[in-house]
Formats: structure tokens, C-alpha cells, sequence
């Protein structure tokens, strides 16, 4: 249960408090949404205990996006991720520079309410600190204030207290020549003069930590950043430590491109995450594995004769296995680039993964030149090229989890329409995988795609997020 972990820090006496959006404390008990909590600073250690304990994990941002004094945590769970948007301190102004930075006020917890389980700011700090982030976040060039925030201003117009208001927004400015009217005209709406608005925001100029020339070189460092991070197709978000990575195994049909793609979509909402395909055809295929194929193609003309003529039948296993000696290493470089994103932080998503006497390895290409009397003189070539396959393959790091989609023949056969090679190739790779189970599932996790998919999501989900835990 995602509230257990609020239960803790009320049984704790921890002092935090949903300060802003509090209208998506529901969203974010739905999941796929983030809560953003003020935390009093001397009880920092204290609170990440309780949400390390419950499975959340601590991320990293990237190079000039972080901030001290903000922190997040996520924890994946039920197909769904739960974000918490931590400050240690009052942080705001623009959205990416946050050049305001106020001492926290440590009223504001015992002023809380509690409210369903959880401590929520109260509505006259919360129409205060709306006040304040209005001001200083709308700029002439860069305005971020949401528009939800001010619906959420209008609602709390009624039910303020304007004497409170006041008191309270005294502690943070400097002067206090801002009538009540205009303060609400001002939240609410956008019915100010821009000399009202100057005045307003110099009220707080000494909570600001940039002078106009560092703000704008800051501004413009993030946003470059931002868009290189774009072109990387990567998240301003990784774990803080190390990333993990998953396999994903079964037949055809077994439904793992669907269950790689969502999980690829989950966790790429809040942090990097990349698929990377280890499977072979050739779209895949690296300059050196064409020139192979190609070898390859030229040699499949002696096939039809391969088991009359030893000359064909050393030629065609010559060009055979090359092709998937070139597919083996260009696995192998595949897999070698998912290693060093794990390393930073990433979550990375194999698609397929070679296993000796699995899938992805060409096991009935072991069973040729058996025959001691094929692998003489050039036969000994094949051979030496077999070994070489298999110790490539056996060199891959394996991934930190290897789950094995399981689905009965019927089933697959009741979700697409196969042809007759289809069958007899499915039907093939579902012998071998038995015959694999039965004699070494090491490593292997076994879950079954029969029902719905996001039974299978929430297992998988569920051992990923322990791992990311424990690292992190």
C-alpha cells in the first residue's frame, strides 16, 4: 500500500507538509503523478529512512537542473510510478532557475491539517505561498505559474483568512505597502500595472540569490542542456547510483515487444530508460555482419546438395557460420552500450536476450559437423567459428533480471493469424525452451502471459523497483 509510507511518517512525528498543489493528492495515490512535500531540514535523514524503507528510490538530475535543497524520490509500483517532489527548503521563481530561496517558517507543520492521513498545508499559508510564487515566477520574458494554480487561488479567496494572509506574508517581505485587494486581484488574475508588479516582486529582493546577468546565462545553460538531453532522447532524471537492467525472453507471440514498450513508457515518464533489441535481422545487422550476410547468400545455393557433397556442405556451414558469428558480436556490442547506461543510472530494456540453448542462439547450427569424418581439414574451421559463437555469448553480461514470457501454443495461435512456417517455427522454439526449463532454469524467471498484461507489468515492475531500491 503506496499510504503505508505516509502512516510511518505521521507515527514518526516527521514534519513535512503537501505544500502546493494539494489538489493532486488523489491523482497521485491513482499513480503516474508527483506530490510535492516540504520537509523541515533536521529531519532529513529521519524521512528518507521511512521512504527508502517502503521502496522509494533517490534520483539524479542532470548537471545545472539540480538544485540544493530539492530532492525526488520515485518508487515503481502496480504498473505505475509515485513521485515525490521533496524541498528542504522554500525554493521558487522561475521554473528552472529557482533564484528564490526563503528560510522556512517551521509554523507551517503545526499549522497543518491532516487530511485523509496526510499533513497538508493549511489554506492561509497556502494562499500566501501562492501569493509569493506568483509574484516572483511571473517575468516579462519567462512566466511559469500554471493556470491550474490559479483556478486553485480563486477557490481559496473565500475561505482565507486576509488577516493571517498578511501576518504571514510579513514574515517573508520586506514592507508591506501591498493592499489586500490587490494582492487578490493580483493571484487570482493578472489585473496589475507592471509598476505594481515591480514593486510587489522588489518586496522580496533579498530572498533572491542571482543578479539579473547570472540569472539569464543560468536560464539559457539549462534550456541548451535540456535540448541536448532531447536529442539523447534521454530523461533530467536517472538513478542516483546505478540503473538496472531487464531481458525480456519468450516465443514469438509470447507478447514481448507490448510488455518491453509499456515498460519502456512507465519508466521513461520520470527517469532514462532506453530498449535495446539483441534480437537478429537484418535491419540490425553492422556494416561487417552485411559483408557476412551477403557471404552468406552467395553460399545458400549449395544447400539442396549440402548432404550429398561434403564440398557443399563445408561451404554452406562456412557462410552459415559466419552470419551468425557477426550476429553474435553485433549482440554483444549492443548489449556491452546497455552496460554503460546501466552504469549511469539508466534503466535499460533488452528485448530478447542469447541464451546458450535458448533463444537467440543458433542451437541447430551446433548440431552440424558432428560427423567426425566432416570435420576434417576444412571442417575444423567450422568448428573453431562454433566456439567462438558460443563464447561470445556466454561473455555478455547478463542483465539484472531475465524474465521468460510463457504462453500455450493455443493462446498464440488464438491472438494472430500464423502461417504454416510460423507454426513450425514457434512449435520449434517451444520444444527447445522445455527442454531448456528441464534441465537449467538458473536465472531465469518464469511469468506467465496468459491473463492480463498488467498482472504481468506489475510482477515484473515489482522486482525492479527492489533492485532499484537497493542500489539507490
Amino acid at each position: 500500500m503506496i499510504d503505508n509510507v505516509f502512516i510511518q511518517l505521521n507515527k514518526r512525528k516527521i514534519k513535512y507538509v503537501v505544500w502546493k498543489d494539494t489538489y493532486r493528492v488523489d491523482l497521485f495515490f491513482m499513480g503516474d503523478a508527483e506530490l510535492d512535500l516540504l520537509v523541515s531540514e533536521q529531519y532529513k535523514n529521519d524521512f528518507e529512512r521511512i521512504i527508502h524503507g517502503d521502496g522509494f528510490s533517490k534520483l539524479k538530475l542532470d548537471g545545472f537542473l539540480r538544485k540544493d535543497g530539492i530532492e525526488h524520490y520515485i518508487k515503481f509500483c502496480n504498473s505505475k510510478y509515485y513521485h515525490l517532489h521533496v524541498y528542504y527548503k522554500i525554493l521558487t521563481g522561475n521554473h528552472y532557475v529557482k533564484e528564490y530561496c526563503f528560510d522556512l517558517d517551521e509554523g507551517i507543520f503545526s499549522r497543518a491539517l491532516e487530511v485523509n492521513g496526510i499533513q497538508v498545508v493549511n489554506v492561509n499559508d497556502e494562499f500566501s505561498l501562492l501569493l509569493m510564487r506568483r509574484a516572483l515566477k511571473h517575468s516579462l520574458f519567462f512566466s511559469s505559474f500554471k493556470n491550474s494554480e490559479i483556478k486553485r487561488a480563486n477557490e481559496l479567496v473565500d475561505l482565507i483568512d486576509l488577516n493571517e494572509v498578511d501576518s504571514l506574508l510579513l514574515k517573508y517581505m520586506h514592507g508591506n505597502n501591498f493592499c489586500h485587494s490587490d494582492a487578490i486581484n493580483f493571484v487570482t488574475s493578472n489585473k496589475l500595472s507592471l509598476r505594481k508588479k515591480y514593486s510587489l516582486k522588489r518586496m522580496f529582493v533579498f530572498h533572491k540569490k542571482t543578479n539579473p546577468f547570472q540569472f539569464y546565462f543560468h536560464y539559457f545553460l539549462i534550456r541548451m542542456h535540456l535540448l541536448f538531453l532531447r536529442v539523447k532522447r534521454a530523461s533530467n532524471k536517472r538513478m542516483l547510483n546505478k540503473g538496472v537492467s531487464v531481458g525480456i525472453l519468450g516465443t514469438d507471440g509470447s507478447g514481448k515487444s507490448t510488455v518491453a514498450e509499456k515498460l519502456l513508457c512507465m519508466f521513461r515518464a520520470k527517469v532514462s530508460a532506453k530498449t535495446i533489441y539483441l534480437g537478429g535481422n537484418s535491419k540490425t545487422y553492422s556494416l561487417s555482419t552485411r559483408v557476412f550476410y551477403f557471404f552468406y547468400l552467395m553460399l545458400r545455393v549449395f544447400s539442396p546438395y549440402k548432404e550429398r557433397l561434403y564440398v557443399a556442405w563445408l561451404l554452406y556451414c562456412l557462410g552459415f557460420n559466419l552470419l551468425e558469428y557477426g550476429k553474435a558480436k553485433d549482440r554483444a556490442r549492443r548489449a556491452e552500450r546497455g552496460v554503460k547506461l546501466v552504469q549511469k543510472g539508466w534503466v535499460v530494456i533488452y528485448e530478447r536476450f542469447p541464451i546458450v540453448g535458448l533463444f537467440d542462439f543458433p542451437n541447430h547450427l551446433m548440431e552440424l559437423g558432428k560427423d567426425e569424418w566432416k570435420i576434417r581439414f576444412g571442417g575444423r574451421l567450422i568448428v573453431r567459428l562454433q566456439n567462438k559463437i558460443r563464447t561470445i555469448v556466454e561473455g555478455i553480461s547478463r542483465p539484472d533480471f531475465i524474465f521468460l514470457l510463457t504462453v500455450d501454443f493455443d493462446q498464440i495461435q488464438s491472438r494472430r493469424k500464423l502461417t504454416v512456417l510460423e507454426e513450425m517455427d514457434i512449435k520449434r522454439k517451444l520444444a527447445t525452451q522445455r527442454k531448456y526449463l528441464e534441465k537449467n532454469e538458473l536465472g531465469i524467471i518464469q511469468v506467465s502471459n496468459s491473463g492480463k498484461i498488467d498482472k504481468v507489468l506489475s510482477t515484473i515492475i515489482t522486482m525492479v523497483n527492489k533492485k532499484l531500491c537497493k542500489y539507490n
